[in-house]
């Protein structure tokens, strides 16, 4: 990348005008390279996020905990597909079209749920029903209606659950 290629010409032209000022000009370099150190210090503590982002980056790239089209779920976030994986960040398309960053020492950190590690994908997919409606009507109707959809395995086999009543606001 290009960050290592201009890091390594920085160090070699420092390196070239300390020997020129060592030995062309005969000082001391004592207080360049401790004021140097002190600087680098200084540099290291602004950028010690970004570090550990790329850090952790690669650890991801070696490791391969999702890849680039997996469906995942990292940490409290909302699921979403994997986009683009790079060195700093790992970028996310929600159901809703947007795209989320996430710094890769956050996502090395997290939880990762990653729903293509098998064969098929399985959907989980909300549904809000008015409390008139009979329960178990609707039930019945959600599973004809994901028995005529096309593509959804019979196994593992599909299921229509109930998961509570909620209270909404501006509802009575």
């Amino acid at each position: 990348p290009n960050v290592i290629r201009v890091f390594a010409s920085v160090t070699i032209y420092t390196l070239a005008i300390c020997g020129i000022i060592a030995f062309v000009f005969d000082q001391t370099l004592t207080s360049i390279l401790a004021s140097t150190g002190l600087l680098a210090m200084i540099i290291g503590l602004a950028i010690q996020a970004n570090i550990s982002n790329i850090f952790s980056g690669i650890v991801i790239n070696m490791e391969r905990p999702f890849n680039v089209g997996d469906w995942v779920r990292i940490g409290d976030l909302e699921e979403g597909r994997v986009v683009d994986i790079t060195w700093r960040t790992v970028r996310v398309k929600v159901r809703n079209g947007y795209v989320i960053s996430i710094p890769n020492g956050k996502v090395s950190e997290a939880q990762i749920h990653n729903f293509n590690s098998f064969n098929a994908v399985r959907l989980e997919l909300p549904v809000v029903l008015d409390a008139k409606y009979p329960l178990m009507e609707t039930a019945d109707i959600m599973e004809e209606g994901l028995a005529a959809a096309p593509n959804i395995l019979e196994s593992p086999e599909r299921e229509v659950r109930f998961k509570g009543v909620e209270r909404h606001p501006g509802a009575w």
